[in-house]
């Protein structure tokens, strides 16, 4: 599931980008009113008042006072763009659940927890019914575990590999449907910029301390997104592959027959796209 993610990732369009720089903007004119209001009047909305009408005075004086103003504002958002990636880059890694070095005892023991917590909620649903090992928690984090779920889910399906497939699924897909994955794939890493967002928010605490409440805000919301986003994107890659299983199978060579996709017949396709080895 990984390599399928950062596939679709070199085909995403950057649009996002433009989209983070633009709340890079909206985060910059924040940074300056959080210094000019500071912490003693950050409850007093006279103070916010003044500021945006001082600002306004400065950006319609002499042209080199705005020019000023208005570079100042994109470098920092710039700034404040750049590390809002930084920071998603630590947020995916650490979402994905592959911990390793002094993090691998957590890591253990969360999913050892997540595990039992979700052994103990199958015996009340299903008392009669065990699920099998493979859908039980294996990462101690969700987004983790439901990306590394889809692959095995298709596998305990119709016995293929994702990542042997999808590569040559995509090829034979119609442009509508990739238009659609490729949506869902930017909905999965646009949670991880909108999470991101909250460490310069949290920054700008240190000068006005209402911003860590909007951190905090920022925070949970981007994880509730992402969440979200995460099981979309997933169950796009099952729908995908539900309906377009067979018509794979056929073009290289191994049709499907009534009795569905057999051990067999996925066991030759997975040899034939892993080259024997």
């Amino acid at each position: 599931m990984n390599a399928l993610i950062s596939e679709l990732g070199k085909r995403l369009p950057d649009r996002w980008l433009v989209q983070v720089f633009l709340a890079g903007l909206l985060w910059s004119a924040a940074a300056f009113i959080a210094h000019d209001v500071g912490h003693a009047h950050a409850l007093d909305p006279r103070s916010y008042t003044m500021v945006t009408r001082d600002l306004s005075v400065r950006l319609s004086g002499s042209p080199s006072s705005a020019a000023a103003i208005l570079l100042r504002a994109v470098a920092l958002a710039a700034l404040a763009a750049f590390a809002a990636q930084a920071f998603a880059l630590g947020i995916r890694a650490l979402s994905l659940g592959q911990w390793k070095g002094i993090a691998a005892p957590a890591a253990r023991r969360l999913t050892r927890i997540r595990r039992s917590r979700a052994e103990e909620r199958a015996r009340r649903e299903a008392p009669d019914h065990q699920p099998p090992a493979v859908y039980l928690p294996q990462r101690p984090t969700w987004i983790g575990d439901r990306l590394r779920l889809t692959d095995a889910r298709i596998h305990a399906q119709y016995h293929l590999r994702l990542s042997l497939i999808w590569s040559r699924l995509w090829l034979i897909l119609d442009p509508e449907i990739r238009n659609e994955v490729r949506s869902t794939q930017s909905r999965y890493e646009a949670g991880f910029i909108r999470t991101a967002w909250s460490l310069p928010y949290f920054i700008l605490a240190f000068f006005s301390w209402p911003y860590a409440f909007i951190s905090i805000l920022v925070a949970a919301l981007g994880w509730r997104y992402t969440r979200a986003a995460t099981m979309g994107f997933s169950q796009m890659v099952e729908s995908v592959v539900d309906i377009h299983h067979s018509k794979l199978a056929e073009s290289l060579g191994h049709p499907i027959t009534q009795n569905g996709m057999t051990t067999e017949i996925a066991g030759s396709i997975n040899d034939l796209l892993n080259k024997g080895a």
